[in-house]
């Protein structure tokens, strides 16, 4: 596993398996992490911010590769597809 630094936070990387770790991180205007948060392990395609502030996230799945988020499994038997979205506060609103 390899890890990346980036100011004070830490953004372990898992690389076996065909795997990829996604995470979501605000800047402040400088360029410093305000928050981050590891969204789980699978290829990121896109995301965008809505005009009330809430994240969204595309991404597909590997394999037979599955994680949770909160407490939904996310698997490929229910479609390797993941659309994520979090509020302002990197709360999980909902998965799918």
């Amino acid at each position: 596993m390899d890890t990346v630094f980036y100011d004070t936070f830490q953004f372990p990387q898992k690389t076996a398996n065909r795997q990829s770790t996604a995470y979501l991180t605000k800047l402040d205007k400088q360029g410093n992490v305000k928050r981050s948060i590891l969204l789980g392990f699978y290829q990121t395609q896109s995301f965008c911010v809505d005009d009330s502030g809430f994240y969204y996230v595309i991404g597909h799945l590997y394999d037979t590769f599955t994680f949770k988020v909160g407490n939904i499994l996310m698997q490929p038997s229910n479609g390797f597809q993941v659309f994520l979205k979090y509020d302002q506060n990197f709360k999980l609103v909902w998965a799918k």
